[in-house]
């Protein structure tokens, strides 16, 4: 009885110990989502969650002109650093003053982590922005990382060629939520059965 009794209880207790979403480690493979619907990866783990992908797009071809990214950061669990940094940049056009743009945007409850610095426009390699502080879930972060054709030449409408391509990686750091130790009081059977 007494065995049996301790199976129960200890069976109760494991369903209230909340679940921990292991973090996220995410390499782009084919394509980080579209302009219009963003790949959701899921809820932010606490400790070190780290997404890789690129842009590339080119007056020939467009391979990957936008990427667009959802993640989720649970009640109780708190950002206290993001920082977004391009690994690898390319903007080369045969037209001065006609380059194609590549832009970052940041969107949700959690978009002041990522703050946007206007204009979004990347222009090199390296931190394009970060954040270190402390704000709590529950709560959403959206990316968007696009690429636009250069201006239109209207003094000049031949064809040119251009590129433009990046190479990023978003690191957000999560702290998770400290439960509270609470003391679990003996069943009233247990003790009279003993």
């Amino acid at each position: 009885l007494l065995t049996r009794l301790a199976l129960c209880a200890l069976t109760g207790l494991a369903g209230l110990s909340p679940a921990i979403a292991a973090p996220i480690t995410y390499s782009e493979g084919t394509d980080l989502g579209d302009f219009s619907s963003p790949l959701a990866l899921g809820n932010l783990g606490v400790g070190l969650n780290t997404i890789r992908g690129a842009v590339d797009c080119r007056s020939t071809s467009c391979s990957d002109r936008h990427d667009h990214f959802g993640v989720t950061l649970a009640a109780g669990d708190r950002i206290v650093s993001a920082e977004l940094e391009f690994l690898t940049y390319t903007n080369t056009t045969e037209r001065t003053g006609h380059n194609p743009i590549i832009y970052f945007d940041a969107s949700g409850s959690l978009a002041g982590v990522l703050p946007d610095q206007p204009p979004n426009y990347v222009m090199s390699a390296g931190v394009f922005t970060s954040f270190t502080g402390s704000v709590s879930g529950a709560g959403d972060l959206g990316i968007r990382i696009s690429i636009s054709n250069p201006a239109v030449d209207f003094g000049n409408n031949d064809p040119f060629n251009w590129t433009a391509a990046a190479g990023y990686e978003l690191r957000i750091q999560v702290d998770g939520a400290t439960p509270p130790v609470t003391a679990v009081p003996e069943p009233a059977s247990l003790a009279l059965s003993l």
